[in-house]
């Protein structure tokens, strides 16, 4: 890409070379289509499902994985949203000002997690295209999230560098 790229920390990455770059790394919980603007399950079974007055059921699809091999499960879930949540951690305006609604995140089971919000959200599946997931355990090991590429899309990082670039 002819792009500055900087960070691939999907919680930190501003520019639109990193962007891209993440976008075809990580598959969001929701995928909206580039060119037909339609949304469809990313990591979800389905779409977001109200269960309660703020409250909304994410289903992780038994399909998802990540590039490891590793099944993507509601812990790993349950880890992004609550890194997206934690006010220590360097976020972008971008994913503070978009996700600002969410106000908590619960572990149902292995496959089901319950979002909170601060009321009503039409716009939510939309939103949840903004949520990148990282493993669990890479989101545990403090700042791990600039040197570990394991997405869940359809592409690998091989290499990232900041003056070589990315090569997937």
């Amino acid at each position: 890409l002819a792009f500055t790229i900087g960070t691939l920390n999907p919680y930190q990455a501003a520019t639109a070379g990193a962007l891209a770059v993440l976008n075809h790394v990580h598959d969001p919980l929701i995928r909206r289509d580039l060119a037909t603007g339609r949304l469809s399950p990313g990591l979800l079974s389905q779409g977001t499902r109200q269960v309660g007055e703020s409250t909304y059921l994410l289903e992780i699809s038994e399909n998802a994985r990540f590039h490891d091999g590793t099944p993507v499960e509601a812990e790993d879930v349950v880890a992004s949203v609550q890194a997206m949540l934690d006010d220590k951690i360097d976020k972008t305006e971008l994913l503070t000002g978009a996700l600002g609604f969410l106000c908590d995140v619960r572990l149902v089971s292995t496959r089901q997690a319950h979002i909170t919000t601060n009321g009503p959200v039409p716009l939510l599946d939309e939103r949840m295209t903004l949520i990148r997931v990282l493993p669990a355990s890479v989101l545990a090991a403090k700042n791990s999230q600039d040197n570990e590429f394991i997405g869940t899309g359809p592409f690998r990082v091989v290499q990232a560098d900041s003056r070589d670039g990315v090569v997937l």
